[in-house]
């Protein structure tokens, strides 16, 4: 540091309070909804009804702070009815090689979630 900078370090660069606040509320948010959701993937199979209320806690933190879902629990949570999807309890999985799509059914709604997967190009 030059005489300068030691003189007029208030000049310096320094984050926001409110940003840090958005910050640490953001990180928080995000290990709430993985707890409820993993708790919920764990209660599922016991019970369906204490599972479900996890899961809407968990999108009611992530509404409020405006966080987006982690992708693997995206792809866990039904889009019609927002129940969490487990293979062989509440949901059939199927690979269409035709398609390049994982169709996932749910059994409580009938609706189809996809999701493409594709082969990797050898270069």
């Amino acid at each position: 540091m030059t005489n300068w900078e030691k003189k007029y370090s208030y000049f310096r660069k320094r984050p926001k309070p409110k940003q840090m606040r958005k910050k640490i509320l953001r990180e928080v948010a995000i290990e709430q909804i993985n707890n409820l959701l993993t708790k919920a993937d764990h209660l599922i199979k016991t019970d369906f009804k204490l599972a479900q209320k996890y899961v809407e806690q968990a999108r009611k933190i992530q509404m409020r702070t405006r966080v987006s879902l982690p992708n693997y629990w995206k792809k866990r949570i039904c889009r019609h009815c927002k129940t969490l999807l487990k293979p062989g309890v509440n949901c059939k999985v199927r690979l269409s090689s035709t398609n390049r799509v994982v169709s996932i059914k749910c059994n409580i709604c009938g609706q189809y979630n996809r999701f493409p997967y594709y082969k990797h190009k050898k270069r």
